[in-house]
């Protein structure tokens, strides 16, 4: 059992990453977000505190690299990634494009966001790179739902890393990840 006061929730960065947010105009409040972005925002952000960040042992011990292989920007990468879906996991030619295009899409939509954050609250540090990593961690790590609370919870994320393990909520698809 791990205490839930050393979970990393969405609450958290509300509270946490709050004021900021609301100090700026140009970027909408945080509590509007969805719930994968703040906790990526609240990951990122307490990543670069290093050891000052509370969070910084749990952090620590997570992987240096994006987890999620679509949200490496080498074509390569994703390429292998498709190349899997099909010949491991059983997608279909067009199934496999599809999910590509939605990371894809994903992507663009973390660098418009980013794009935002850089301009608008650049007192936060945060490059391209740390909030790819961080989503990364957010939705493949994750407990919850996008529509309500998600967190971390240090070592039970690591619980579901399987081939055939469920995803635990889905990434958006309609709508930019920031507009909710």
């Amino acid at each position: 059992v791990v205490p839930e006061h050393l979970y990393m929730t969405n609450e958290d960065s509300i509270r946490l990453l709050g004021a900021a947010f609301e100090s700026s105009p140009r970027v909408p409040n945080i509590d509007l977000l969805p719930p994968s972005l703040q906790l990526a925002l609240l990951l990122a952000t307490e990543r670069k505190k290093g050891s000052s960040s509370r969070w910084y042992p749990y952090i620590r011990a997570l992987p240096d690299a994006p987890p999620n292989a679509w949200f490496d920007r080498d074509q390569d990468a994703a390429a292998a990634v498709t190349d899997m879906c099909i010949t491991r996991f059983g997608f279909t030619a067009e199934q496999a494009m599809v999910l590509s295009g939605e990371m894809e899409k994903t992507n663009s939509e973390l660098d418009d966001f980013h794009g935002l954050v850089e301009r608008h609250l650049s007192g936060l540090g945060l490059t391209i790179d740390d909030l790819r990593w961080a989503y990364g961690t957010v939705t493949s790590r994750a407990f919850g739902n996008d529509g309500g609370s998600i967190g971390l919870a240090p070592g039970i994320d690591m619980m579901n890393h399987r081939n055939d393990a469920g995803q635990p909520f889905p990434i958006p698809s309609k709508t930019p990840i920031w507009a909710a």
